[in-house]
């Protein structure tokens, strides 16, 4: 409780001091106690002293909540670590606070050098539907803003096109998203893996892993590279049509792709064929 009064005091060096201390014999603090410091060491410019808080609470297992991640990934936006707090993202993951991945996209796109981060959001995206955390409005709509401010206006057109994507799917209605898809392409808006791996996602999550299917050879018609994403998927989607047959070829078809079986590929193959007791066609 130290750390927690002498942090709403604003006495930031002995409040540090004793997190310090606390540490070192072993007392276990809680995020209750760490976040008011936290929050301080950012508003007196202390990021350097604030991440080292944030990265013993990760270590030691102080239990950090949303507010712990939420202060600190602000912070690093503000002080400019940008890629810092892209690197949170492993954290986020592994403490389960999925949804503040769009925090973190807001955020980036927030800030002035916008274009330096659009390959992290980008790959954040990814991991977010890697993770079947779907982007939502506000993380849809900050890189929509962030692309017109540069002129980028054909690329928040796409943006714009594949949320209406992401909404149909999350309603269900596979016609109406394949009918957007269609219509970008009429428009001449050409559709990226992210679009296609929505789609394909929501198909097989619904069964229609054959239709999924087609629309990756569709992906490689206009010539859009399928992702890690794209394979698993379909491998997973066959595999809950018990059609091993077809996950196995799914998968030599993505190392033919120049992309080797990772540890989703695995855990998906491993646990269908658990379930036909016939685990020793894993080799």
């Amino acid at each position: 409780m130290l750390v927690l009064q002498l942090s709403k005091s604003s006495r930031a060096d002995s409040a540090l001091e004793s997190f310090h201390r606390s540490c070192d014999y072993g007392y276990k603090l809680s995020s209750l106690s760490c976040n008011p410091l936290l929050n301080l060491l950012i508003k007196n410019g202390r990021m350097d002293d604030a991440e080292t808080v944030f990265k013993v609470m990760i270590r030691s297992k102080f239990a950090p909540n949303l507010i712990t991640f939420n202060t600190v990934i602000n912070g690093l936006c503000k002080a400019g670590k940008l890629r810092r707090a892209v690197d949170l993202v492993e954290d986020i993951k592994a403490w389960g606070f999925l949804r503040l991945w769009s925090l973190i996209i807001r955020l980036l796109m927030g800030t002035a050098r916008w274009d330096e981060n659009y390959s992290a959001v980008m790959r954040i995206f990814e991991e977010m539907r890697r993770q079947n955390v779907s982007p939502n409005v506000i993380s849809y709509n900050s890189m929509s803003s962030g692309l017109c401010s540069e002129g980028k206006v054909e690329e928040a057109l796409h943006m714009f096109e594949e949320m209406k994507v992401d909404g149909f799917c999350r309603n269900k209605d596979m016609d109406g998203a394949k009918r957007i898809l269609d219509e970008m392409g009429e428009k001449g808006v050409k559709a990226d893996f992210l679009t296609y791996n929505v789609l394909i996602n929501a198909l097989c999550k619904d069964g229609e892993v054959v239709k999924a299917g087609k629309l990756l050879d569709e992906m490689v018609e206009i010539g859009v590279r399928p992702t890690y994403v794209t394979y698993n998927t379909l491998i997973d989607g066959f595999c809950e049509k018990d059609n091993l047959r077809a996950a196995f070829n799914m998968r030599a078809r993505m190392e033919k792709d120049g992309k080797q079986a990772n540890v989703v590929t695995y855990n998906v193959l491993v646990k269908c064929l658990c379930r036909k007791d016939k685990l020793e066609e894993t080799n």
